[in-house]
């Protein structure tokens, strides 16, 4: 009788408490690799994300400021030991350091997540070449990590996979008159969430009927982010007076509120590969996106969706285009709906990190 190969010990580190598009990809792949992978994941002691791991009964060693220097991760380091991982893994960029360092403290091989595009020093890119794997979620992450001096060999590039399985119902009766069009996700200034507000304003005055919807929070304190948020509020408030604008704050059941909409728009000026796409795209909603980072792939370079520059006439452009004809959006959408139950498969994606481990 052969026996089953035993399930491969693995630490998560992740930063943030929330539960966005990283730490939601991270437990989909648990959840679909729970025979072969025996996890431990070191995060914030509370939060979305400490309680999901809860409902999900998977073990949490609670951890916060993991941005520490290496002599402070030696505790820590104690404690995984108990654990007696086989891997360190970085559930995104910002964890590289205690990764790479944990793991040479406890004589393992560490992989980074990137699922990230941004600045990093000469510095910070040495460090990052001594992770033993990197995983690029997007054809646009492996050129950033090209660019930055790591070598092929020590980048795979793996999309990440949704579960394409019908959602529960959601208890959210849609506000305001169809068709409704909707922005989803964290409120940043890389996700263009002001790109869509002055798109939606903009063709508010041109007499096209559409509900807009913005559904996600921020959680940035950056000045930014807080004068991007008030800038939202003021470019719609006349908008939100018509019963044309809503912001819904963050939901967990975006994924069954997909289907009741017309379109999606992901306006983002930076994007590695957006899980919001995927699943619209899943649920056969017509895209819009900007053409940067990851969208091209997720929309098949505008053959599975509808690719945009990241300005505001842009974006209305295209979202007019595709509300004057929703029966042609749907055909394109359809299009995107097989790429993306193919390409981004729960499936594929688990047993494509399996083989790397």
């Amino acid at each position: 009788m052969v026996s089953s190969p035993r399930p491969i010990r693995v630490a998560y580190l992740c930063e943030y408490p929330t539960l966005l598009g990283g730490e939601r990809s991270l437990l989909a792949f648990l959840d679909q690799s729970a025979n072969q992978i025996d996890p431990v994941i070191v995060a914030p002691p509370s939060g979305r994300l400490a309680d999901a791991l809860s409902h999900q009964s998977l073990p949490h060693l609670p951890a916060d400021h993991l941005r520490l220097d290496p002599q402070s991760l030696v505790g820590l380091s104690q404690q995984l030991a108990a654990h007696h991982p086989q891997i360190i893994h970085a559930n995104s960029l910002s964890m590289r350091v205690p990764a790479i360092e944990l793991a040479s403290q406890l004589g393992i091989p560490s992989v980074v997540h990137v699922r990230d595009i941004y600045r990093l020093s000469a510095s910070q890119w040495r460090i990052l070449q001594k992770a033993t794997a990197l995983i690029a979620v997007s054809p646009a992450v492996g050129s950033f990590l090209a660019a930055g001096g790591i070598p092929p060999n020590q980048v795979h590039t793996i999309p990440n996979g949704i579960n394409h399985n019908t959602p529960q119902k959601s208890s959210l009766a849609l506000p305001g008159p169809p068709p409704h069009v909707a922005c989803i996700g964290q409120m940043a200034l890389r996700k263009g969430q002001d790109l869509f507000a002055q798109a939606a304003h903009i063709i508010s005055q041109t007499g096209t009927n559409a509900t807009f919807l913005l559904i996600g929070e921020r959680y940035s304190t950056k000045n930014e982010s807080i004068t991007l948020e008030s800038q939202i509020h003021s470019t719609t408030s006349s908008m939100q007076r018509a019963g044309r604008w809503f912001h819904l704050g963050y939901r967990d059941d975006v994924r069954a509120i997909l289907p009741h909409l017309a379109l999606v728009v992901v306006p983002s000026r930076q994007e590695p590969l957006s899980r919001v796409a995927i699943e619209a795209l899943s649920a056969g909603v017509p895209v819009v996106a900007t053409d940067v980072g990851g969208n091209s792939f997720i929309l098949d370079e505008g053959r599975g969706g509808y690719l945009t520059k990241p300005n505001p006439e842009a974006i209305a452009q295209a979202i007019v285009e595709v509300l004057s004809n929703l029966a042609k959006a749907t055909g394109v959408a359809r299009v995107g709906q097989e790429r993306a139950r193919d390409i981004f498969s729960i499936t594929r994606h688990t047993q494509r990190v399996i083989d790397l481990y």
